[in-house]
């Protein structure tokens, strides 16, 4: 997953930095520092524009197909008490079914997207996906965040 991100955005500054003119040795420091600085920030940007959009993917292309989310009718976890379950007390159950963890935590206040292999203290779980063996499950949290019910037959 990070893995492709990061090979496209390695393709995308190589082909920048082969469209800027050749510069002296005293100044290609410089200009290799503005644009590792230039790639953390898009990195960044990136990152949280994408965090952002995880929670309303339902499908995610891995391994040349579509993937339903967990959650989805035919997905593992459908219609399970999981769904909108606090992230410390379904993080145990689900090592008990054996899957790997990985929760992508949503902070609608901070403004903010990471993941992180431990389970967080606040939020709600609102969707995830199984990619390359591991189950990522995708955190709300937020003043203003309030679960949204899921019809189940």
């Amino acid at each position: 997953m990070t893995e492709e991100f990061d090979t496209r955005l390695k393709e995308r500054l190589v082909r920048l930095q082969e469209g800027l003119p050749d510069m002296s040795a005293k100044t290609r420091g410089s200009r290799q520092m503005r644009l590792s600085a230039l790639a953390l920030v898009l990195v960044g940007l990136l990152g949280v524009a994408t965090g952002v959009a995880a929670t309303s993917v339902v499908f995610r292309e891995v391994s040349g197909g579509p993937v339903p989310g967990v959650f989805s009718p035919g997905g593992p976890l459908y219609c399970s008490s999981i769904y909108q379950m606090a992230p410390v007390v379904a993080d145990p159950l689900l090592r008990e079914l054996g899957y790997k963890v990985t929760w992508q935590i949503e902070d609608r206040d901070a403004k903010t997207s990471v993941q992180s292999t431990i389970p967080p203290s606040d939020g709600f779980i609102v969707e995830g996906a199984i990619v390359q063996g591991v189950l990522i499950l995708v955190v709300e949290r937020g003043r203003d965040v309030k679960p949204v019910p899921i019809n189940c037959p």
